[in-house]
């Protein structure tokens, strides 16, 4: 029963501190990751645009 407390002890020693690293990492590259998300949807958004838009007015306009 110890050695398993023991165990378990150390595993939860082990990842609080990988989270608390984390966390700290997380929050100094949170912008850069928000900035890097902001423009990937951009990206996605104006091909959604493009796709969905655009090319069926195109092609509308090919048929006329």
């Amino acid at each position: 029963m110890k050695n398993i407390l023991k165990k378990t002890q150390i595993f939860h020693n082990f990842f609080m501190k990988k989270t608390l690293t984390t966390k700290r990492f997380y929050s100094q590259n949170f912008l850069i990751s928000k900035l890097i998300n902001i423009k990937i949807l951009g990206v996605f958004l104006k091909k959604i645009v493009f796709f969905n838009i655009i090319l069926p007015i195109k092609c509308f306009l090919m048929f006329l």
